[in-house]
């Protein structure tokens, strides 16, 4: 199963309050082992390797909180270098059983994204989503 060649590239996206739908084509191994970077500081915070879908629709979603912000995100299964920020919170939470908690760059503290914890049995048990505006590619 494919992700798009680049999960950065800002191809445009469905918004509403269920996941979007992105442009999918093939991978190829240099994007797969590509690093997503910090946008500030550049440190590396994933790899494109670990982007999965949490919906039907694809890995890239665009998602409005209650504040009436809009959130374009990637998902992936496993990041590194991210300081959790905050209580996990259930309310509002985008992804049904799940709680979130806000994700800054370890090195430099921008807010990256989230990290949504299952409440039960649910699988995966934890997964990411990144903000694509807040993440680079090398």
């Amino acid at each position: 199963r494919g992700i798009p060649a680049s999960v950065l590239e800002k191809g445009p996206t469905s918004s509403s309050a269920a996941p979007g739908s992105s442009d999918h084509t093939r991978t190829t191994s240099d994007d797969v082992e590509q690093p997503l970077r910090c946008g500030s500081c550049d440190a590396a915070v994933a790899y494109e390797r670990d982007v999965f879908s949490m919906a039907t629709e694809g890995p890239v979603a665009v998602f409005v909180n209650p504040g009436g912000f809009f959130h374009d995100i990637v998902t992936l299964r496993s990041v590194e270098g991210l300081a959790r920020v905050g209580p996990a919170v259930a309310q509002d939470s985008w992804f049904a059983g799940y709680t979130w908690t806000l994700c800054h760059c370890g090195t430099c503290g921008r807010h990256l994204g989230w990290q949504f914890d299952a409440l039960g049995g649910a699988d995966p048990s934890v997964f990411w989503a990144l903000r694509r505006a807040s993440i680079s590619r090398s």
